[in-house]
């Protein structure tokens, strides 16, 4: 692997994640800047994934991540069901 193409995996990942954030953010409020995190999120997430051109393994580590970036709005989402 050439230095260039791993500086675009890396740029790759970053963006995966990034994306994967903005949706879960996105789902906080329903407006139209949710809705446009939402759209920069998932093109974010695209162009991370055409980038990265993952394996199956990198797919799973990439899943892991997600979850770690996206876990702490699932946990208000949980708390906020539960508080009622």
């Amino acid at each position: 692997m050439t230095a260039r193409s791993k500086r675009w995996n890396d740029i790759g990942i970053v963006l995966i994640l990034l994306g994967a954030a903005a949706i879960a953010v996105s789902w906080l409020g329903f407006s139209i800047a949710s809705l446009a995190i939402l759209v920069v999120g998932a093109v974010a997430f695209v162009a991370g994934l055409i980038l990265l051109r993952p394996t199956a393994r990198t797919l799973l580590w990439l899943f892991v991540m997600i979850g770690f970036v996206t876990l702490p709005v699932w946990l208000m989402f949980l708390v906020g069901a539960l508080s009622g």
